[in-house]
């Protein structure tokens, strides 16, 4: 019985400090250990499609070109593996010691929604899971063959992406990030910067598609008006 009760009096380190986590368990990798492995398969998903474009690509992709497919491949990796392994563990999630599951307690200090299957956080990960995961793996085919539903794609997962950054940003802030560590470092390097690679590059790509698909409408306009 004593063994019990102090397990559901362990704290975890997440806020607000009242956060009840009986099943949480102790990371058993540093903070350094899983930031260089998260960066180590990261480098290794960008090596693999430099390699994959060179192999499919039905034409000499631009640099411009190769940077966008590179960046939803690793989207495609993010969402589909690394979100779907939250959307799928996120009741327990606090309990487990998967690599994933320690990555996931380590963010959570920046945001402890990730640890208390909040309602949002687990439905927004679970949508972006299943659609913009394996739709950015699509894309990535659609850029090296340039097949025409590109820019459509591009847009489509592009905003789904934006939109579900925004919705994180202003439920936090509704909440007065109150599941939030106090330290800086949590919220800047965390919670804002790595976020806000989710802000940036969607509203540019989504700019870019947007023009692209006027482009093509335009000139079909032309060539209708010339008939």
């Amino acid at each position: 019985m004593s063994n019990i009760t102090s397990l559901h009096n362990h704290r975890s380190p997440y806020y607000p400090q009242d956060l009840r986590l009986p099943h949480y368990v102790p990371n058993t990798l540093t903070t350094p250990e899983l930031i260089s492995r998260f960066a180590a398969y990261c480098v290794m998903i960008v090596i693999g499609t430099i390699i994959l474009l060179g192999a499919v690509a039905r034409k000499r992709l631009t640099t411009y070109e190769k940077i966008v497919a590179t960046w939803f491949m690793l989207c495609g990796f993010i969402h589909l593996f690394f979100e779907g392994y939250f959307g799928y563990t996120a009741s327990r999630i606090a309990g487990n010691t998967h690599l994933f599951a320690q990555l996931w307690k380590e963010y959570a200090l920046s945001d402890s929604r990730y640890m208390s299957y909040d309602a949002f956080t687990v439905a927004m990960e679970r949508v972006t899971a299943i659609f913009w995961g394996p739709l950015s793996f699509y894309l990535v085919y659609a850029i090296a063959v340039s097949h025409p539903a590109r820019y459509p794609l591009q847009i489509i997962v592009s905003l789904g992406q934006l939109y579900g950054d925004v919705l994180y940003y202003a439920t936090a802030s509704i909440e007065m990030y109150g599941t939030v560590r106090p330290e800086k470092y949590y919220f800047w390097a965390y919670f804002f910067f790595a976020n806000f690679f989710w802000i940036v590059i969607p509203s540019a790509l989504l700019v870019q598609g947007f023009l692209e698909t006027m482009n093509v409408f335009a000139k079909e306009g032309e060539k209708t008006k010339r008939k």
